[in-house]
């Protein structure tokens, strides 16, 4: 299920690689599955669960805590040490089933896509080179690259939007309502349609092809459609 919201869930997972001499090193990657917005990447030679509480609180400071963390059963995830600061944070732990990684689909994207256009793209000499190349990299992928799976909209245009309330989940749109068309967003490829309850009053917006007072159930309906995803 899709979060309605921001830091309804995280996903986080491990990756490996090496640099160019050998050592090996391990990236520790979490994100909010709402908006597919990467929160960090932790990068070094040894990340033990010590290190991925340090990494979560640092995370929670900044951003407020999750509401539930998804993740596999690797060892520093199954760890008393993070099951005590999941605790004393009240935020709830959900495992993935053994063996099925796409129960945490979003991070596993995620990690196709660092690893396709990072770890496989350079050699990297120093654990220094390999972080700095991720940080540019979090923030083309966060502020510049738009996603299908949104529509088409940045993780940071979907963070402002559930900010300041206007944008609505297609997901939770009541059949009944009307959206009406008012302009193109110039950032975007697709036309928008600002959702209107039955007092008139404009509530938030979704992308649509249809520039008329349509019903939701034909919005959704082009919303999914294979036209809408060119």
């Amino acid at each position: 299920m899709i979060p309605a919201g921001p830091n309804e869930v995280w996903s986080a997972d491990f990756m490996a690689d090496a640099l160019w001499s050998g050592r090996r090193f391990r990236t520790f990657n979490v994100m909010d599955d709402f908006n597919r917005e990467v929160l960090r990447i932790e990068i070094d030679t040894n990340l033990p669960a010590r290190r991925i509480v340090r990494a979560l609180d640092e995370l929670v400071e900044l951003r407020g805590k999750p509401a539930a963390l998804r993740l596999d059963n690797g060892p520093e995830l199954i760890s008393e040490e993070l099951e005590k600061w999941a605790r004393r944070q009240g935020i709830e732990r959900r495992f993935i089933q053994p063996g099925r990684p796409m129960q945490n689909g979003y991070v596993e994207r995620l990690n196709r896509t660092y690893r396709q256009e990072v770890l496989n793209c350079y050699v990297f000499e120093t654990l220094g080179e390999v972080r700095r190349m991720t940080a540019e990299w979090i923030t083309r992928y966060n502020e510049i690259r738009s996603h299908e799976s949104l529509p088409r909209r940045t993780a940071l245009d979907i963070a402002r939007s559930a900010q300041t309330g206007d944008w609505v989940e297609p997901s939770t749109l009541v059949p009944g309502d009307e959206c009406v068309y008012l302009r193109e967003r110039r950032h975007e490829l697709a036309r928008v349609a600002y959702l209107k309850h039955s007092e008139g009053k404009l509530v938030g917006f979704i992308p649509v092809l249809s520039s008329s007072v349509v019903s939701i159930d034909s919005i959704v309906r082009a919303w999914h459609s294979p036209e809408s995803k060119r």
